[in-house]
């Protein structure tokens, strides 16, 4: 209850941060929304107390760069940030919902823009080349929608399109084939850092990995492992069509 409470706080102190009172109204509103009315239309990133935290820990990788990828940006929060630094920023996210929110939130920012894109084994590979790509909680969806080759496949696609990749994998969750249950997020650093490494070795650089244990709002607590990492070394084989488990 106490971390639960301090969560609240938190997020709080992040809206009125980002958007003064207004903005802290619409985070108590989607709050009652989901709370006490079963909506799922609120903002997905609404749900998160650790934003700028992550957002300070991704900063550095972005503020050189010309250009970047948000994929499942949901409402904008990154991309927002991304394009404030300089670079030319698109976010992506399946939901017409979240991508209208994120238009709004954004109207204002030059350089930053978002597209409604379903993002599958069919057209993964028109995405363009860029900096640094965000790929944050959104490798075990394509998992769960695709199976795990055609998602490890797509992810070598993401890896092969930018130099720097943030990518943000489930914490309470594995990814490897035939492995059932839930990941302790103790162990997740460990367990997606070996995983990495057995696929791609010295084909990639983990510059830096942190984990970011947090309360979402409407949930309970979680921990996901952050890695940034260096992609340059990465060829993407262009007739392999999904990827064996290590």
């Amino acid at each position: 209850m106490a971390i639960f409470m301090r969560a609240k706080l938190q997020r709080v102190k992040e809206l009125y941060t980002t958007g003064g009172a207004s903005e802290v109204g619409r985070g108590i509103k989607d709050f009652i929304y989901y709370r006490f009315f079963n909506r799922t239309d609120v903002d997905y990133h609404g749900e998160r107390v650790d934003n700028h935290e992550r957002w300070e820990y991704i900063e550095p990788e972005v503020s050189d760069a010309g250009s970047v990828i948000d994929i499942g940006c949901a409402e904008g929060f990154f991309t927002r940030r991304a394009a404030a630094t300089g670079a030319f920023s698109l976010g992506i996210d399946y939901k017409e919902s979240r991508v209208q929110r994120a238009r709004e939130r954004a109207d204002n920012i030059d350089g930053c823009g978002f597209v409604k894109w379903d993002i599958n084994s069919a057209n993964v590979t028109k995405l363009p080349e860029v900096d640094v790509i965000l790929f944050m909680t959104v490798h075990h969806h394509w998992e769960k929608a695709s199976g795990l080759d055609t998602a490890e496949w797509m992810f070598q696609v993401v890896m092969d399109r930018c130099d720097v990749l943030v990518y943000e994998p489930p914490g309470d969750r594995p990814l490897l084939k035939n492995e059932n249950g839930l990941l302790d997020p103790a162990d997740s650093m460990e367990y997606y850092t070996g995983r990495l490494e057995a696929l791609y070795g010295d084909a990639i650089d983990i510059r830096r990995a942190q984990m970011f244990e947090h309360t979402k709002e409407f949930k309970n607590e979680r921990g996901d492992p952050v890695f940034i990492i260096d992609t340059t070394g990465f060829e993407l084989d262009e007739s392999a069509t999904g990827s064996p488990d290590p």
